[in-house]
């Protein structure tokens, strides 16, 4: 199938997982983020974590309006998608449609869970993990920047957030290689 072709079908797909996103997955209850919080205890050793988020690009052909917005570091046309996965990489949340240029940071802010996250996480003791593209914030824990002086706590702080948060990495790259292989027969 012509990139293009491919581009515009999974634009479609996502356009329309976003449509029925709310039943097709639910933000988890109290009692399931309490259980998430264990599991990811359990295995990483990180505390009060109830998710994981990171944003992908979805390639697109170049719009024929503002193509220069949908332009990405990648070099490509893109749109956005954010998403939020539990620790058995189940997809909690999602978020597309952002131009290709949007850092992961204002996607999140523009997102209905960057409005709501506040009201929607246990309580404010807990969070979700993400990567340095997205701002710390009481309920978005970000590893420390390394700036060549960080202590040895905030070392093994990055080093356990990085291997918790590779959740959602790997979810992302599941939801990649599912599409390619049940949509299109590649790989």
């Amino acid at each position: 199938m012509e990139k293009s072709s491919v581009s515009y079908v999974f634009h479609e797909i996502c356009g329309l997982i976003a449509g029925c996103r709310y039943e097709i997955m639910k933000w988890p209850t109290r009692d399931e983020h309490l259980k998430t919080a264990a599991q990811i205890r359990s295995r990483y050793h990180f505390p009060n974590c109830v998710g994981f988020i990171d944003g992908c690009h979805i390639e697109i052909k170049a719009p024929a309006n503002n193509p220069t917005d949908f332009y990405n570091r990648k070099e490509t046309h893109s749109i956005i998608l954010q998403a939020v996965c539990d620790d058995s990489l189940k997809l909690v949340d999602i978020y597309i449609g952002q131009t290709g240029r949007a850092h992961d940071a204002g996607v999140f802010r523009e997102s209905p869970l960057g409005d709501q996250i506040q009201h929607i996480i246990v309580s404010e003791k807990y969070h979700i993990l993400a990567d340095s593209g997205y701002t710390l914030n009481m309920n978005i824990m970000t590893p420390y920047k390394d700036d060549g002086f960080l202590t040895d706590a905030e070392v093994k702080y990055n080093i356990i957030h990085s291997k918790a948060r590779s959740t959602i990495e790997r979810c992302l790259g599941l939801l990649k290689t599912k599409f390619e292989i049940e949509v299109f027969g590649n790989k």
